[in-house]
């Protein structure tokens, strides 16, 4: 080394000898020329004692002593009192002796007596037998590193407490696999557990049941390790079980190398945000739908009035043509203007407009009555279940039009399930706080009846949701629908003093909830009529073609058919209570039974059931026809509606004026 004090290092000679080769003192030479230029590092060697032998430029330029001020003092002049005090200078070199090296990372002392941390080194010098002779000593300084590091720390610290100190939002950190590693002070406010009871838990904990099955958190993450980012709103669940609104960002957290270490997740709870936003759109929605409804009003009116001049007109036509074929297109036209009667009167239930004739009514009851009805509606791919409270409360509520809408609702949701599935009209009585009658617009707050019609079919976009009660809207193409189901549902609702819902996601079916106030008097469903309008005709006929022009004429005549091809199910309609006013059936029919013997079985269970036998065989040709069945009336086929049409009204004048189960 190039600094060295009146007593050489050992092994370091001032001249070299003669019998010291050259190589060996270019060595040493060179040695020492290498760690006098070492300037970050403080390398100098002791005695067997801990006194200092050597001191290079790097150590005077780390503890500030000159080599003539260091050369030849204690190595324990750059430890602190207390290390001096514990003895630690011998016993680091003590270590170094029989392990042949020690380190240590402590305090150090400079000349002027501040302090640094230094990352110390001892290593033993042996001499040429092998005996220790001394020791090199390395300092490193580490002060830089520590301030670095502290200034991390208090960098981290003054990041967890600026979290912990955010109680607006819930901020906290997930694994690769969502589990929870860290929670702020706004996460327990917002969700409601402290901290020691959701780290190491799922972050799918705080979904909805319905979002878990889903796998919604999952996905969430995917996303965001994926893309790098994710976010959406949602509903997610306190502690407590209760609901709120959600406004949910995932970031993903990377290593320098690249490598994902897990997931920062932010939680903010918008629910007076969305409920205002709700609350909005409902009142803008309800502006729009009101003036649609007096434009759609003044539509129909114009609409009725344009069909009674086309009608009044065609009917002067017949009265002064003697020509068969005007009387044939006259009667097309009259076809042609029902079917434009029965749009106006859609029309009007949506406007309002529809005149209503509400009667206390068992809801349970009513749609129990046209139950087959309902199942011929959905077809043999859909299945229909009924989930009926038996506690249901009873409704002001005008029946046909009720009946209407659930078909409307029925045949809606058939349409979402071309490949089939399943079809549940569910009631329930339901009690809705102000903010839930608030979702269906204007609807009290209070006792109410639901009525749910949920399929599994195709769904709706939010986009088609929201659009969907309007008049005239439909995805179907063109030709294929009014446009006018939900339409007529909606306006039948709101007439009623009720409201209407639709909740629906794409591939996900489809819930339409019809909502409508208790009645202020109550009656045992027993005892709650039914009213008809209309009389029922139970209709049994083994030909589809037959059976489906008979059951279209019998309706656009004023009928409520309920059709069945065989006698089981006509016997299975009778079981179950519907209320029929006369039984039209075929005599001869496959499966064992024929119309005759169910005409006995029907009269079996009802005594004053009026029926009419229909064959295409002569009357006295059917043996099966005995004298009990003398007085029933028969038709020959073919047959003609307007005979048929004669007969029917002559049955049912008598049973149609009866009350359900009188007959």
């Amino acid at each position: 080394m190039s600094h060295h004090g009146p007593g050489q290092p050992p092994g370091v000679q001032p001249e070299a000898e003669p019998d010291t080769p050259l190589e060996a003192v270019d060595a040493t030479a060179g040695l020492s020329a290498l760690l006098d230029s070492v300037r970050d590092h403080a390398i100098f060697s002791v005695d067997l004692a801990g006194t200092i032998t050597d001191w290079n430029v790097g150590a005077e330029r780390l503890t500030g002593y000159a080599p003539h001020e260091a050369i030849g003092q204690p190595v324990a002049m750059l430890y602190t009192p207390r290390d001096v005090a514990d003895e630690r200078p011998a016993l680091a070199l003590e270590l170094a002796r029989e392990d042949g090296r020690y380190e240590e990372e402590a305090w150090r002392v400079r000349k002027d007596a501040t302090r640094f941390r230094a990352q110390t080194t001892v290593a033993r010098i042996v001499g040429p037998g092998g005996a220790p002779t001394g020791f090199g000593v390395v300092l490193r300084d580490l002060s830089a590193q520590m301030q670095a590091a502290e200034a991390l720390h208090q960098s981290q610290e003054l990041f967890r407490h600026f979290i912990d100190s955010v109680v607006d939002y819930a901020i906290y950190t997930l694994d690769l696999h969502g589990m929870i590693t860290s929670w702020n002070a706004g996460a327990e406010r917002i969700k409601g557990y402290p901290a020691a009871e959701v780290v190491g838990r799922h972050v799918s904990m705080f979904y909805t049941e319905a979002d878990r099955r889903a796998g919604a958190a999952e996905r969430a993450l995917t996303e965001a390790a994926t893309i790098g980012h994710f976010s959406a709103e949602g509903w997610r669940v306190r502690k407590d079980g209760s609901q709120f609104r959600a406004s949910n960002v995932i970031n993903p957290v990377f290593s320098s190398e690249g490598d994902l270490l897990g997931f920062v997740k932010v939680t903010r709870d918008i629910t007076e945000h969305h409920a205002l936003e709700q609350a909005r759109e409902r009142a803008q929605q309800a502006q729009k739908m009101e003036a649609i409804g007096h434009l759609t009003a003044g539509v129909a009116h114009d609409f009725n009035n344009l069909l009674t001049t086309i009608a009044g007109s065609v009917d002067l036509m017949g009265r002064y043509s003697g020509d068969a074929r005007v009387m044939r297109l006259a009667e097309t036209v009259h076809h042609a203007i029902e079917r434009g009667q029965k749009l106006n009167a859609q029309l009007l239930t949506f406007a309002g407009r529809q005149r209503q004739r509400p009667v206390l009514t068992d809801l349970n009851s009513l749609i129990r009555v046209f139950e087959a009805l309902l199942e011929r509606a959905v077809g043999d791919a859909v299945i229909l279940r009924l989930d009926l409270d038996p506690q249901l409360d009873t409704v002001m509520v005008d029946q046909g039009q009720f009946q209407s809408a659930v078909l409307n609702l029925v045949v809606n949701a058939r349409e979402a399930m071309a490949q089939g599935g399943t079809l549940t009209v569910e009631t329930r009585n339901v009690t809705l706080s102000p903010e839930q009658a608030g979702a269906f617009g204007d609807l009290a707050a209070g006792a109410h009846v639901a009525i749910t019609v949920r399929d599994t079919g195709i769904g709706m976009s939010e986009t088609v949701r929201q659009r969907a009660i309007e008049p005239f809207f439909s995805t179907k193409p063109p030709g294929l629908g009014s446009g006018l189901g939900l339409s007529q549902v909606h306006g039948f609702a709101r007439q009623s003093a009720g409201g209407l819902e639709i909740e629906s996601r794409e591939n996900e079916g489809t819930l339409v909830r019809l909502v409508l106030p208790r009645a202020a008097v109550q009656l045992k469903p027993a005892n709650a009529p039914v009213a008809r309008e209309r009389p029922a005709i139970l209709l049994v006929e083994d030909d589809p073609e037959v059976r489906e022009i008979a059951t279209e004429t019998l309706e656009g005549s004023g009928y409520q058919v309920f059709a069945a091809e065989d006698a089981h199910q006509a016997l299975s309609i009778l079981q179950r209570g519907v209320p029929i006013d006369a039984l039209f059936t075929d005599v001869v029919m496959p499966h064992g039974v024929d119309g005759v013997e169910l005409a006995n079985q029907a009269r079996a269970l009802r005594p004053d059931l009026p029926v009419l036998l229909a064959s295409g065989y002569a009357r006295e040709t059917l043996r099966t026809l005995n004298a009990a069945h003398e007085d029933t009336p028969f038709i020959a086929k073919p047959y003609r509606m307007a005979e048929l049409q004669k007969i029917l009204h002559r049955l049912t004048q008598r049973s149609s004026t009866e009350e359900p189960g009188e007959a």
